[in-house]
């Protein structure tokens, strides 16, 4: 994204589209490996950083809005203290 152009693709609805694409995906992996604690714990590490800094994007405005929208973005938010130590 660069401030002197605009395309359809930096929409901000199309990047909410995308944020909740990458959590959903997320806790798919993360669900996944249920059974597996270690596995879980090294997801959280290795993927904990990128999925919280896409979700942090999220502009307060439309914090609300994704809450109410997605429950991906939802679980995440009631999570995301598990992401900064």
């Amino acid at each position: 994204m660069n401030i002197y152009r605009w395309g359809k693709d930096c929409d901000t609805t199309v990047l909410l589209e995308e944020f909740e694409q990458v959590l959903e995906a997320y806790y798919d992996l993360f669900d996944q490996c249920a059974e597996y604690p270690d596995w879980q714990r090294k997801i959280r590490k290795e993927m904990g950083a990128v999925v919280s800094f896409v979700a942090k994007q999220v502009e307060e405005s439309q914090h609300y809005e994704m809450i109410n929208k997605s429950a991906a973005y939802r679980r995440y938010d009631g999570e995301k203290q598990l992401f900064f130590k």
